[in-house]
């Protein structure tokens, strides 16, 4: 449990955050506001984030506000 991305905090801020998961299970995770699983941050507006899901699955992942897998923001 984590207040905003429960899993993977990807932080893309100036450069570039592209992690790739593969034949994973995400289950029972919990953010108290956002990301029930992951967060992608770009702080400044110039990072470049692209998370790659591949044959992975979802189950009972929740966000107390918004995202219960994923939440992305940039300012």
């Amino acid at each position: 449990r984590a207040i905003t991305g429960a899993v993977i905090w990807n932080d893309g801020n100036s450069g570039t955050a592209s992690p790739e998961f593969t034949n994973c299970l995400f289950t029972g995770n919990y953010a108290r506001s956002s990301g029930g699983v992951i967060a992608n941050i770009d702080d400044n507006g110039y990072g470049i984030l692209r998370p790659k899901f591949i044959n992975c699955t979802f189950v009972n992942n929740y966000a107390g506000f918004t995202g219960g897998v994923m939440w992305n923001t940039s300012n």
